[in-house]
């Protein structure tokens, strides 16, 4: 509810700083948690819009750039991912063109083409939408 949503992004920080250390764990389930947190947190974010801070989105991407440049990842968690990127991109107001911004200057979008082509339809089809969003 509004209560553990509220208590969340007080956390936010903390939230991101544990998601981006389990980034390289060896486990299977931890790497789904990771992207899923990041897609939730995303998510929110969006739907928060009032409330969305550029440092948070940030910190999202270079989380995500991790992610796909490690080359550990399952399919889903890819495209979980790559979902929360978008989501990212897609804030509205400063978050969003700051998100844009740096992704870009990193040059994260022709990253994606190349993960994407390795995990399959669906991340395909999310790293098109990512690039046709950076244009």
């Amino acid at each position: 509810g509004i209560g553990s949503a509220e208590a969340a992004w007080g956390l936010m920080d903390r939230i991101l700083e544990c998601t981006e250390g389990c980034v390289p764990s060896g486990n299977k389930n931890v790497r789904l948690s990771v992207a899923t947190v990041l897609l939730n947190t995303s998510s929110y974010m969006h739907a928060s819009s009032t409330r969305s801070s550029s440092s948070a989105a940030v910190r999202i991407l270079d989380i995500v750039g991790n992610i796909v440049g490690c080359g550990a990842y399952e399919s889903e968690a890819i495209v979980r991912s790559l979902v929360a990127l978008g989501t990212v991109l897609l804030l509205p107001g400063e978050s969003g063109m700051e998100a844009k911004r740096v992704t870009n200057e990193r040059s994260i979008g022709s990253m994606l083409e190349r993960v994407a082509s390795m995990h399959g339809d669906m991340a395909k089809a999310v790293s098109s939408e990512i690039s046709s969003i950076l244009s």
